[in-house]
């Protein structure tokens, strides 16, 4: 395979698929869609699956990242439904690194295939799962995205990822201060807590009590943070 994982350590999954981790945890794959407009940037967004692993580079061995590239984005994208059975009690997470607002309730269709709409196949991980809520959304859209996805995890608190933009070089820090209005009034109608984070390999930690933030100086040390 193109990282030099062997073929019988892969598995494609492609929506609806219930994996147990051990030791009480449980993913649960919901079928998603990518960010964009089919409209506007159909390239990035539409549903695209790759047909058989990417070849590296001759000269030196790596692979392209960049949108319709070596990893085509629409179609491709996964979410993911924890849930985590512990001895104090059960606690779940959900976690989706982009999402579009514009057709997130539309059937995801490839090569005549119809593999549900994103929001219907959460609802659907949901139920399978016995969720009313999630203990935390790890998360990015902004508001547009929150108010599709929020009533349907009811989650008690969100992470958001995935909006610090793409080119800044990652040894220099976090390029800004998280900030988002629109979403912070919708969180605080909503009941739901933000956690705003401030800079890279900060820490959380979720249990059966909810999150908390957790020291890592050592790591950001390191990393020259």
């Amino acid at each position: 395979m193109a990282e030099g994982v062997a073929k019988n350590r892969c598995r494609a999954v492609l929506g609806g698929e219930k994996i147990s981790l051990g030791s009480g945890v449980t993913l649960r794959i919901v079928r998603w869609n990518h960010s964009g407009d089919p409209a506007v940037n159909p390239e990035q967004h539409n549903a695209v699956e790759l047909t058989k692993p990417p070849v590296p580079d001759l000269q030196n061995g790596g692979l392209r990242g960049g949108v319709a590239e070596d990893f085509p984005n629409g179609g491709g994208n996964r979410a993911f439904l924890f849930t985590v059975d512990g001895p104090q009690g059960r606690y779940s997470w959900f976690y989706q690194n982009s999402a579009s607002a514009v057709d997130l309730h539309l059937p995801i269709i490839v090569d005549g295939k119809n593999y549900g709409a994103p929001i219907d196949n959460l609802k659907a991980a949901m139920k399978d799962a016995g969720l009313e809520s999630v203990d935390l959304w790890i998360g990015t859209g902004g508001v547009a995205i929150a108010q599709l996805v929020a009533p349907v995890i009811k989650p008690k608190a969100l992470l958001p990822v995935h909006w610090d933009g793409l080119w800044a070089p990652f040894f220099a820090g976090v390029p800004m201060p998280y900030a988002d209005r629109p979403l912070e009034e919708y969180l605080t109608k909503a009941g739901i807590k933000l956690l705003k984070p401030a800079q890279y390999m900060d820490k959380w930690r979720l249990s059966k009590d909810g999150i908390t933030a957790v020291p890592n100086d050592a790591v950001k040390k390191a990393l020259g943070f």
